[in-house]
């Protein structure tokens, strides 16, 4: 549901891709973003998230 608003609202989403560089001008703002596989996306702004596995092997031998 969220990521097919941010699409309704013009936002691009590349779900899965391995950055290799921001790059930016001279001032330090952000131009484009650069994927391991060589396409580069021009960006005003980059909004990076990346996915974790919680640690729970604590909890293995616990009751509830």
């Amino acid at each position: 549901m969220l990521a097919n608003e941010h699409l309704k609202n013009g936002v691009k989403l590349t779900p899965k891709q391995h950055v290799t560089a921001v790059e930016g001008d001279e001032n330090g703002n952000v131009k484009r973003v650069v994927f391991a596989d060589g396409t580069a996306v021009e960006a005003d702004l980059v909004i990076m998230g990346t996915g974790c596995k919680p640690n729970t092997d604590f909890l293995q031998n616990t009751q509830i």
